[in-house]
This record gives structure tokens, sequence and C-alpha cells, in this order.
């Protein structure tokens, strides 16, 4: 945070080649705009890996519960699901595809 102050394009320069311009343009043609887009872009980044953090430990909660009890739900509601019916073939040769020529 304090290298997006002092000069933003080096707060950014891990980002990408990009956004390293992109923040060198922005303090060349003033250091406010600069500062503010490289604030941005840390603040965006550090929003992510929260998210993603936090996504893992739903995951790491989810799998706390017993495989026998997920493969039962499992299998029950892939009984119930319409999506999951298997297809069947139609005998119309006008249907599509080479053997309707």
């Amino acid at each position: 945070m304090i290298l997006a102050v002092v000069f933003p394009p080096f707060a950014v320069v891990d980002k990408g080649c990009g956004t390293y311009l992109i923040a060198f343009v922005l303090t060349c043609l003033g250091w406010v705009p600069g500062v503010i887009y490289a604030f941005v872009v840390l603040k965006l980044e550090q929003r992510s890996q929260d998210n993603k953090g936090h996504q893992v430990s739903k995951l790491q909660g989810k799998s706390t519960h017993s495989s026998s009890a997920n493969a039962n739900n499992r299998s029950a509601s892939s009984q119930q699901s319409p999506f999951n019916r298997p297809r069947r073939m139609s005998t119309n040769n006008q249907s599509g595809g080479w053997q309707g020529w």
C-alpha cells in the first residue's frame, strides 16, 4: 500500500504487463489517477483472494459429511432428475446427420 502511494506502477508490477502500463500512463497523466488505480487493483486482488479462501473453507466443510450419506443422496436425486434419463435414439431418418441423406 505504501508503494502504491509513492510510485503506483511499482505496486502493480507483479499483476501483469497491461496493468503496469495502465498504472504508468495514469501516473504520467497525474499522480492521483495512478494512485487511485493502484489502490483499486490491489483491493480487487485482495478481495479475490479472500473469496478463494472462503470457497476453500466451504468445500472443506462439505467434505466432513459421511460419504455413504452423500452416495445415498446422489442416487436418490439421480433417479428423480429428468436430466439424467438416458436418451432414446430416433428411428426417423430425417433426424439429421449423415444417415438422413
